[in-house]
């Protein structure tokens, strides 16, 4: 049972984790004297300009990455419609390839009787 009580706090880490929401927080200290009026207006602006702010998660890659990437997604995509073709279940500019492949397997049917 050693192992199960060991599991049992790495699976809820994991649980928690995947449930994270990450939260800005931004704490603006002001002052109600006079003295301080400008910089509480100062800060209070600041923190109405930094509630605006919008960021944008980019992934970091090297262009060689990412023609890597690239090549990699369009070869999967290549792969899929040529096993289309193959199965008979792509269509093309002259017409569908469906039918094509009917006859082509009607003919070679035909040529085997003979």
């Amino acid at each position: 049972t050693n192992e199960e009580e060991g599991d049992a706090p790495a699976q809820e880490f994991e649980n928690l984790t995947a449930k994270l929401v990450f939260v800005d927080l931004m704490l603006a200290c002001v002052s109600p004297a006079d003295r301080d009026f400008m910089e509480t207006l100062n800060t209070l602006k600041y923190a109405n300009r930094a509630k605006n702010i919008k960021n944008k998660v980019v992934v970091n890659q090297d262009k060689t990455s990412r023609i890597i990437n690239t090549l990699r997604e369009e070869n999967m995509r290549l792969q899929q419609e040529l096993m289309e073709y193959k199965m008979g279940q792509r269509s093309g500019e002259e017409g569908t390839y469906s039918d094509l492949f009917t006859e082509n397997t009607m003919l070679r049917a035909d040529n085997d009787k003979l």
